[in-house]
This record gives structure tokens, C-alpha cells and sequence, in this order.
């Protein structure tokens, strides 16, 4: 099975063995796009071919009626037995779907009175007519600059890409090798829908009607915890404005090399994400942290996070009572004094909130032993 929504030339590769053993009748095919709210009927498509073993079956069949859609799923099936109760294998079977019309270069010259042709010639080329069926990043910022990929059908014989956001209109590339266009989303004066098209020429567009979503920039104002050790690993709650807009979310810790994690998304100004190990030198540093909506733009708000290297060299006493309330000084490197979150002091009796005094010392008074 396969999406064909999207992808704009739908390629499926099967390796599935319904049986054993090959009856003496041959292959006989029957291929079709089934769409699920009519399960049974044949929807026609274009440019359909289908290979076995790297053998033609079908070769650009031209069915009336191909306009894909997100629900729509490939269904195959093949008999290979001499009668319907004989086992079946279907192996290496290749089906793909496409465009039926091709790109096609002419001569285009020029009859100035009318009659004779000029002996020179340009070269004018036909495509088929695009259509757009998704776009990944879907949605970014009103600030713009998301670089946006749109799929479809038939996008390749273009001379001059464009996309269109509503009425604003950028330049796009082509990528081959994802059959996709690419381009930066424009900036946007408030939140809202966007209609997107394609041109493959900077002229005429799609009529697609797909739909891009701009959201208020995003702003963090700040981290809790605020520090965590190099290792990593520390579950951090990034705290700002206007998350809820999003639908793929990151943390972004903008150390050499960078690093981007998953975040789960909790409240409007609440994401949660897992802290990475550090990449900076030997000793304590800091990296600026930032999320995404979209997993491709970023908020700028230039909050910190610290990855902090502690040790612990000695305690000023070593030993108490069972009772507790011995008043326990400990000396390392490293310590770090954070806003909004306790210090611990964890004996494996309990834990005690330990008072912070400099990056070398911080005092805690010992538990009751269990």
C-alpha cells in the first residue's frame, strides 16, 4: 500500500509471497487505485506501469480521471496459479504512477508577413498542467523565511518556478530528486491561512487550493531547570508565549555542533524537551536554547541553559547522627546557583535542600536515617 496523495509520480515496491510455487498459466494482472470511501471501485488513474522482476507487465496505461488525494491508497493483485485455489507469489513488483502527458519540445519560429517562416528557431516546450497535493512545513512564523517544500504532479519542464502565497509571489527551485518545488515562506502581517501555488513558467499557476499556516512568532522567556550536567539528560521546561500554534515540535541548543531534540508540547506556553550532552570545552558553558512549531524556524530569544561540570572533593564533616540535623558543608567545583529550583543534597537515607554558598561549597543539614 502507498500514499498517493504524496507524491507527485507514485513509486511502490513489493516483495510479498502469497504461497508457494509458480502455477503454468502466467501472470495475469489487475491493478487499481482504490479510494476508501468505495472500496471495490476502480479509480481511474494516469501513466500507470507495473514491472515484475524487472519485466514490463504494464507500460504507461492511460486511465481518464487521475487527481490524487491524501486518502487514497495503491491496491495490487496478480494471480500466478493455473486456477483460483492454486498458491500465489507475487515478488519484486514495481508499480508506478504518473503524469500521462509527457514534456514535448517544438520549433517556434516566426512569420512576420504572415507566410514564410524565419529560417532560425527557438525551442518552446509543453508540459503537463501541475497540481499541488501537500506541502511539508505546512506551517511557520508570519516573520517569514520557512523553507517550504511542496509536492504534487508534474512539476518537471518548468523554465522559471515561482510559489504563490495568496498574492506574494517568491522564487523556487526544483528538486529532482524528490520531484518537490522549494521555497522561502514570505513575511505575513498577522496569523491566518495562506493559499498556496506553483508556476512553472512565472505565469500561470495551480488552482490546488492548498493551504499554508502562519502563526505569531514564538518567544521563550526562560528554562527550568536553568543548568544540568554535561552528560545531559535533563527534562527541561521551556517556558514563553504562543506555542499552541505548532504541530512539530524541536528544542534547539545552539552549542558547536548544534543540537536539535524532540519536544512534547504541554500547554500554550509550556513545551518539554530532554536535554542533549554538551558539546563545548572541559569546564561549565552555556548554550542558547530555542524552539520550533514547525521543526524548521526557530524563535530567537537568545535564552541560556547551563551544562554545568561538578565534583565533589570532600565534606567538612564526614559523619551525625541517626536522628539527623547534622549541618554537612560540601566542598567541589562546579556548583551552580539556579533560579526557580531547589539544590539537593540526595543521601541515600533522603534527600535535604541544600543552600548554595559559591561554585566550591553548598550546606545542607542531614536526613533522618531510615
Amino acid at each position: 500500500m502507498g500514499d498517493l496523495g504524496s507524491l507527485s509520480a507514485f513509486v511502490a515496491e513489493f516483495d510479498v509471497y502469497i504461497g508457494g510455487g509458480l502455477g503454468g498459466e502466467g501472470l495475469s494482472f489487475n491493478v487499481g487505485v482504490l479510494p476508501p470511501t468505495h472500496f471495490g471501485e476502480r479509480v481511474n488513474s494516469d501513466g500507470l506501469s507495473v514491472e515484475v522482476g524487472g519485466v514490463a507487465a504494464v507500460v504507461n496505461a492511460t486511465l481518464v480521471g487521475w487527481s490524487p488525494a491524501d486518502s487514497w491508497r495503491m491496491g495490487f493483485g496478480a494471480r500466478t496459479g493455473a486456477t483460483q485455489n492454486s498458491v500465489h507469489l507475487v515478488d519484486n513488483v514495481l508499480i508506478r504512477t504518473g503524469s500521462a502527458y509527457q514534456r514535448r519540445v517544438v520549433a517556434l519560429g516566426l512569420r512576420m508577413n504572415g507566410q514564410q517562416i524565419s529560417e532560425d528557431a527557438a525551442s518552446f516546450s509543453f508540459y503537463a498542467e501541475p497540481t499541488v497535493s501537500y506541502l511539508r512545513f505546512e506551517r511557520g512564523p508570519t516573520s517569514g523565511g520557512t523553507s517550504v517544500a511542496i509536492g504534487g504532479s508534474s512539476f518537471r519542464g518548468g523554465s522559471l518556478y515561482r510559489c504563490r502565497f495568496d498574492v506574494a509571489v517568491v522564487n523556487a527551485t526544483y528538486s529532482s530528486e524528490h520531484d518537490e518545488l522549494r521555497c522561502l515562506s514570505p513575511m505575513r502581517g498577522a496569523a491566518g491561512d495562506s493559499v498556496v501555488e506553483v508556476s512553472l513558467n512565472g505565469q500561470q499557476f495551480t488552482r490546488s487550493g492548498m493551504t499554508y499556516v502562519y502563526y505569531e512568532s514564538v518567544v521563550v522567556s526562560h528554562v527550568v531547570p536553568s543548568a544540568g550536567p554535561r552528560a545531559g539528560g535533563t527534562a527541561l521546561t521551556v517556558i514563553g508565549v504562543g506555542f499552541a500554534a505548532g504541530r512539530d515540535y524541536r528544542c534547539r541548543f545552539e552549542g558547536s555542533p548544534e543540537a536539535v531534540v524532540y519536544a512534547t508540547f504541554e500547554s500554550d506556553g509550556t513545551v518539554v524537551c530532554t536535554t542533549p550532552p554538551s558539546r563545548c570545552g572541559a569546564g561549565s558553558c552555556t548554550e542558547v536554547v530555542e524552539v520550533s512549531l514547525n521543526s524548521e524556524s526557530f524563535s530567537s530569544s537568545g535564552v541560556l541553559f547551563t551544562f554545568y561540570n561538578m565534583t565533589i572533593r570532600s565534606l567538612d564533616v564526614s559523619s551525625g547522627p541517626s536522628s539527623g540535623g547534622t549541618m554537612v558543608t560540601v566542598h567541589g567545583t562546579g556548583f551552580t546557583d539556579m533560579a526557580r529550583v531547589e539544590a539537593l543534597c540526595a543521601f541515600s537515607e533522603g534527600v535535604a535542600v541544600a543552600s548554595y554558598i559559591d561554585e566550591t561549597r553548598v550546606r545542607c543539614v542531614s536526613p533522618r536515617a531510615l
